[in-house]
């Protein structure tokens, strides 16, 4: 497993796996970024055939969780990981920051509540979405560990075991238009 640096006080290791494989990683800081990352999500899965729904399943996740990361934190690092074994196997996305944390967890996690002028749909939306959510928060920054199975993704990675090196290896510029 690729070491990450973790920002929040909590140890990577209570959920992230040994067998868990760091895809991508990105520095999230403004909405630049989340651009990069959707466009790298996107091609990353239809190179690896998975289906529509899976894929915006994903997509949607990654969106809302790192603009909430610029929103209330200033920024912070979303990674993404390929779990597999035999008989599963799992896309997991992580959100990480060291903003001031969510003062009523369970609150937030409630469809219409926002402290950012927003609809108050997203972390609730993540959390029906993906198989598996977990949310960790306190003065010091959020962890979001957000998995999603995916039944096929282990014939498919395994047929094309390049496709992640591939993508890893082409840039997307970062232009900036002057901002």
């Amino acid at each position: 497993m690729t070491q990450i640096q973790h920002f929040c006080t909590y140890p990577q290791s209570e959920i992230i796996s040994q067998a868990d494989v760091l895809l991508l990683s990105w520095e999230i800081m403004d909405h630049f970024d989340i651009h990069i990352v959707i466009s790298q999500i996107k091609r990353m899965m239809k190179m690896s055939g998975i289906d529509d729904l899976v894929a915006s399943k994903l997509l949607t996740t990654a969106s809302e969780l790192s603009w909430n990361m610029i929103k209330y934190a200033k920024g912070g690092k979303l990674s993404c990981y390929g779990r597999l074994d035999a008989k599963k196997s799992a896309i997991i996305l992580t959100a990480n920051d060291q903003g001031q944390g969510i003062a009523d967890l369970a609150l937030a996690l409630k469809d219409q509540y926002s402290t950012g002028n927003t609809l108050g749909l997203g972390l609730p939306s993540v959390k029906r979405m993906m198989d598996y959510f977990e949310i960790k928060t306190s003065t010091k920054g959020t962890f979001v560990f957000a998995l999603l199975w995916l039944d096929a993704l282990v014939d498919t990675l395994k047929q094309n075991a390049k496709v992640v090196e591939q993508l890893a290896l082409t840039p997307i510029p970062k232009v900036r238009l002057g901002l």
